[in-house]
């Protein structure tokens, strides 16, 4: 891709991200009963401003990246830059291909560790949908279990995940790349140190905000700081935002269904649901090999 459809589809990404955020979630919140309370406008509101600010950080991030001249080095903040991934088979796929694919992998982890009884990061995010604490206050019958459901899955990880990803970017171009044209580094060395570099930020900055949410009473921060450097190597050597994000919702969209249902049910569900993912992955992606618009989703087309 030529830096103008670079940019196009960083933004066109960015837009679908904070449409499903912010916009998503604000239709359920105002149109229905979601917002009732000052606590959760307020803390709707702090989610829906660090998303917002962190697609301003980015935006400006990828303005400079297609602005600078005689790159050396794979310069990438690894947000949809899959068509120059390390591990050469994602470098022709689509967001949607990324997301799908995703999406089916973390989703049979969670049949695992919904029969296991275990979490992902060790936290759960907040019962929305019924008398449950949020930040330091009890909300009472807020959402319904579908508004609840849209805002732990799209407001949370989306804001959570762009901020964090935003930070580290600028640390990346700011820092490291400099570093790099100063003292000359060869390519796989930049490769190296940038991955390193998002997954001990990832992990830094996850545990901090996971601080500043729960306090350090709640679930295990060495879980919660795997998780997400985790999060951090899945997104340098993909090249994406995507992974790390569809990670994140598998996350929440587990523990809300933990919530709801027995163990029996869930399994039963979660096993039809992965049989018609993979299904649709196979029809759409690999039987007929659709092509998919490179610019849609901060993707490339698909067609080999």
């Amino acid at each position: 891709m030529n830096d103008d459809i670079k940019f196009k589809s960083a933004i066109i990404l960015l837009l679908v991200i904070i449409g499903l955020a912010v916009g998503a979630v604000s239709v359920v919140g105002f149109a229905g009963k979601g917002f009732d309370t000052r606590l959760v406008l307020d803390q709707f509101s702090l989610y829906g401003v660090i998303a917002l600010a962190a697609t301003f950080i980015l935006a400006a991030s990828f303005f400079i990246i297609i602005k600078k001249t005689n790159v050396e080095y794979f310069e990438t903040i690894y947000f949809s830059s899959h068509d120059k991934s390390i591990l050469p088979f994602f470098r022709k796929w689509s967001g949607p291909k990324l997301f799908v694919f995703f999406f089916v992998i973390f989703s049979l982890f969670g049949i695992f560790i919904t029969i296991q009884q275990i979490q992902f990061t060790g936290l759960s995010a907040p019962d929305l949908s019924s008398e449950s604490a949020v930040g330091s206050g009890l909300v009472e019958q807020q959402f319904t279990r579908g508004g609840a459901l849209l805002y732990n899955l799209f407001l949370i990880p989306a804001s959570e995940n762009l901020m964090v990803h935003a930070l580290t970017g600028l640390i990346l171009l700011f820092f490291l790349l400099p570093l790099a044209f100063r003292f000359k580094w060869s390519k796989p060395n930049y490769l190296i140190f940038s991955i390193l570099l998002f997954m001990v930020l990832f992990g830094i900055l996850g545990v901090a905000n996971h601080l500043l949410r729960y306090g350090s009473e709640e679930g295990s921060l060495l879980v919660v700081a795997m998780f997400w450097a985790f999060g951090g190597l899945i997104t340098a050597i993909t090249g994406s935002f995507i992974p790390f994000w569809v990670m994140h919702i598998v996350n929440n969209l587990f523990l809300e269904i933990n919530r709801w249902f027995s163990n029996d049910i869930i399994i039963a569900g979660i096993i039809v649901g992965e049989i018609i993912l993979i299904t649709l992955f196979f029809y759409l992606f690999v039987g007929k090999n659709k092509g998919v618009r490179p610019e849609e989703y901060g993707g490339t087309n698909i067609q080999e």
